[in-house]
Parts: structure tokens; sequence; C-alpha cells
């Protein structure tokens, strides 16, 4: 029997080393850093949470789970293409 990967430790995990590289890339300025941070953070939980409902959906074949994995990836690109405006 496999087991299964616990994907919000793997996803947090995974924005640690982002964020850590990141840091040490732009000369360790910490305030940039942790303002670019809270953006990927944002974008990176709505779009596990979009990934997570459909792994959800995938298993048990429930409307409610297909429901909000499509609302977190329409909140994912709300939020992304918000941001890409901006600038």
């Amino acid at each position: 029997m496999r087991k299964k990967i616990d994907l919000k430790s793997l996803g947090w995990a995974l924005m640690i080393v982002i964020f850590l590289g990141y840091l040490a890339l732009h000369s360790l300025h910490m305030h940039e850093s942790i303002a670019w941070y809270g953006s990927f953070s944002l974008y990176f939980n709505l779009f596990v949470f979009a990934y997570q409902w459909l792994i959800n959906y995938l298993e048990s074949r429930k409307t409610q789970d297909i429901i909000l994995s499509i609302f977190c990836f329409i909140a994912f690109l709300f939020a992304f293409y918000v941001r890409l405006l901006k600038y």
C-alpha cells in the first residue's frame, strides 16, 4: 500500500524553499522579500486549495468538491490578473 503524500506539508516546505531562494537572490533585502512573499503566498494558497478540492472531487465525485475547486481556480486567476493589471 502506498503512503499518501501530505500536500499541505509539501506545499509549506516548497514555499519556504522558494522564499529563502528569493531572499538569497535579492541580497537579503527582507522588507522587499516579505512583500513579495505575501503576494506569492496568496496565489499559492488559492492554487493549492483549488488543487485539493479537485483531488477530492476525483476521489469522491461529490458536486460540492468540484464547485469549490472551480471557485478557487477563478479566485486564483482573478487575484493574479488584478495584480498583473496594476503594474
